[in-house]
């Protein structure tokens, strides 16, 4: 179930990556309400890379899931702003884990509403090599496998 590797830094990879995740969770016997929670995590995590970070130097997203007991930890690494952005910046903003009112009249502007509100928790870090977002996210005890 776990993973750790590396996929395009596009939206269709990032698409495939959550029907991969959300399949694994479903065949460990994750309910499907509760799949669908955690595979959204990871998909705002996977398009605020796409969109607001940078390929890593081999052009990819780098995307980790690993199961504990009845969580999920979740980490998606760009190679977006290695050195922090200035203040005001969204990647300060990121690093801080300030959220913005959401608008309710914008067709965007609430994914990290969305990862603060399923995850248990969730962090962000930027180093020399970029920009990595975690989040711990429960899934529940393992149960019968169910179709994908």
């Amino acid at each position: 179930m776990d993973f750790d590797g590396a996929i395009g830094f596009d939206q269709p990879s990032a698409t495939d990556t959550r029907h991969r995740f959300l399949a694994a969770l479903l065949a460990r016997g994750t309910s499907l309400d509760v799949a669908e929670d955690a595979a959204l995590v990871l998909y705002e995590l996977l398009q605020n890379g796409v969109e607001h970070g940078a390929p890593r130097p081999d052009g990819s997203l780098g995307v980790c899931w690993e199961v504990h007991g009845d969580l999920v930890h979740l980490a998606v690494t760009d190679g977006g702003l290695p050195a922090g952005g200035p203040p005001g910046s969204a990647a300060e903003a990121w690093r801080e884990r300030r959220l913005r009112p959401a608008d309710p009249m914008a067709d965007r502007g609430r994914g990290l509403h969305i990862v603060d509100g399923l995850s248990r928790a969730w962090t962000v870090e930027t180093t020399g090599a970029g920009t990595t977002v975690r989040a711990v996210v429960p899934i529940g005890p393992a149960g019968p496998p169910r179709p994908a």
